[in-house]
């Protein structure tokens, strides 16, 4: 295996000597953060992708790989994703629309989980093999011997889609995995099984899997995917952590990766002691109605802001209180609620408008449009309709929005946040103007009320331009001239709604962040920064 992996190593681009950890955030503007870590290794090597979370409900993993962002790598570089699904952890749930883990047998473009799908799948697509952390119900064991330990079960597991693929032989080494790990595992009923699927079998007992990341991981790039799974059933976190980043440690070894396991009795403390970490926090006014919270919190953990019944995680972004309304303020520790606060908004005002005003946001941004106003809005961005000023009480129907896992239409979508794009509507309340313009209505169906209406004109956010601007403040149009070697600051307009890619580097470049270009050959690539969708490639020379 080591030998292959070397292979394919040797075929791609080779990493430099020097070591360094860095991290970046793709979708940053959104309600989906996908944070990515990136470790290089003191001497060159494969690139192995590690990913925890992306189901909501599987907390070891997410700790485990965010142990793994402070490792020091020996040889290779590891990319670390430990928060793939962070709107599922924050509410605990193994999915929020849809399995995100169903997502990648084809390019799906209906929820925000096929956002970050795309992402996941580029990243693997530049690392040499991807090991998949989950927590799973119950024992795995290829025979029923009860409830708990038979072929339905997937905890205490290594997980692979086939025995051998092409030239990558997964079962045998997640045997010699297996045979190192499972001798030092107390007691020895947790030991791990290696679990193969046979995915790629027609007579397979499961075919849900050939939706999956690590499945298609191997059948798309050709690349070695395993899973690894502990149980649910254990309720030692530290136990799992442990005996997890032991097999993680020792897979990455045979894929070509070496890193020393940050694993002491501090870390063990500090997975005992995951969700008392301490959370400062801040709410104050923008305005008379409009509010925001502000976060201090330890690296380590993760935490969002759960404001009264609107389920996505609005920390640092806008939310609204209407006259005498009271909401409570959840504060979530990586799924789970650790903090409230009740919150209150006096129920006098003084308003000189004569209409009513609908009060929104857009990716956390509140606004207000008169009756009869067009809301303009981007592709990919998250609306919350909180009502119609001054009153709370009203019905707002967001027309031909469907709710997911809803049973019944009520017309009431007030506090819903609605991912932008056209398959979560049905097709007959759209209008769709040209390949990149659409457009809906939001219309006031308060009995006996007046049925004030609103347009909304979505349209995919279109890049103007992108500029590189060097020490001396010249500018350069990035596709167009040749540049020097040196370090530049990227402008892009607008700012908020694009990301840039070098080479095979996997963190992303924001307007305002630095390029450091060298000597030679290099492949751009801008992405919407809202939905992961190509906007252009270039090879560019840059002279020394």
């Amino acid at each position: 295996m080591r030998h292959i992996l070397w292979i394919i190593f040797f075929c791609s681009v080779a990493l430099s000597n020097s070591v360094f950890a860095s991290s970046g955030v793709y979708f940053k503007e959104t309600f989906f953060p996908l944070k990515v870590y990136f470790l290089k290794g003191e001497h060159p090597g494969p690139t192995i992708m590690l990913q925890g979370g992306i189901q909501g409900d599987e907390l070891t993993g997410v700790i485990c790989a965010q142990i793994l962002s402070k490792a020091k790598v020996k040889k290779g570089s590891l990319i670390i994703v430990p928060r793939a699904n962070w709107p599922s952890l924050f509410l605990f749930k193994r999915q929020v629309h849809v399995d995100l883990n169903r997502r990648f047998d084809k390019n799906y473009r209906e929820y925000y989980e096929d956002s970050l799908a795309q992402a996941i799948f580029y990243l693997v697509g530049l690392s040499d093999g991807l090991i998949h952390l989950h927590e799973g119900s119950g024992f795995y064991s290829k025979y029923y011997i009860d409830v708990l330990r038979n072929p339905k079960r997937y905890g205490q597991s290594i997980i692979i889609d086939e025995p051998v693929y092409e030239h990558i032989y997964l079962a045998s080494v997640a045997k010699t995995v297996l045979s190192d790990v499972n001798p030092q595992v107390t007691p020895s009923k947790y030991s791990f099984s290696l679990f193969n699927m046979n995915t790629f079998s027609p007579t397979t007992l499961y075919p849900e899997q050939k939706k999956s990341l690590t499945y298609n991981v191997l059948k798309n790039y050709i690349k070695p995917a395993f899973a690894i799974e502990v149980s649910k059933n254990i309720k030692d976190l530290s136990w799992k952590a442990k005996h997890m980043l032991m097999l993680i440690k020792r897979l990455c070894a045979e894929m070509g990766v070496e890193f020393e396991l940050p694993w002491n009795k501090e870390i063990e403390k500090d997975i005992k002691n995951w969700f008392k970490q301490r959370i400062d926090f801040q709410i104050y006014r923008v305005n008379n109605f409009v509010f925001k919270v502000h976060l201090s919190y330890p690296k380590s953990v993760e935490v969002g802001v759960k404001v009264g019944d609107i389920d996505i995680d609005l920390k640092n972004k806008e939310f609204v209180l209407f006259p005498g309304q009271r909401t409570n303020i959840a504060f979530i520790l990586d799924g789970k609620n650790v903090l409230q606060k009740k919150i209150g908004q006096s129920k006098y005002y003084s308003s000189c408008i004569g209409y009513p005003l609908l009060i929104y946001s857009l990716d956390g941004k509140v606004k207000c449009a008169f009756p009869g106003e067009t809301i303009k809005a981007f592709e990919g961005q998250t609306l919350i309709v909180y009502g119609l000023w001054p009153n709370k009480r009203e019905v707002i129907n967001v027309k031909g929005y469907i709710k997911f896992n809803s049973l019944t239409n009520t017309g009431q979508d007030i506090d819903s946040p609605i991912y932008l794009t056209k398959n979560v509507f049905m097709s007959k309340y759209i209008k769709v103007l040209n390949d990149n313009t659409w457009q809906f209505d939001i219309i006031r169906e308060t009995k006996n009320s007046y049925p004030y209406k609103w347009r909304v004109l979505v349209s995919k956010a279109k890049l103007e331009y992108i500029v590189l601007i060097d020490k001396k403040n010249s500018q350069y149009t990035l596709l167009k001239s040749k540049i020097k070697q040196g370090d530049y600051k990227i402008k892009i307009y607008p700012e908020k709604y694009f990301c840039l890619f070098l080479d095979k580097y996997p963190l992303p470049y924001y307007s305002g962040d630095i390029l450091k270009l060298e000597e030679g050959l290099h492949r751009i690539t801008i992405r919407n920064a809202l939905n992961f969708d190509l906007v252009k490639k270039e090879d560019i020379y840059v002279s020394p």
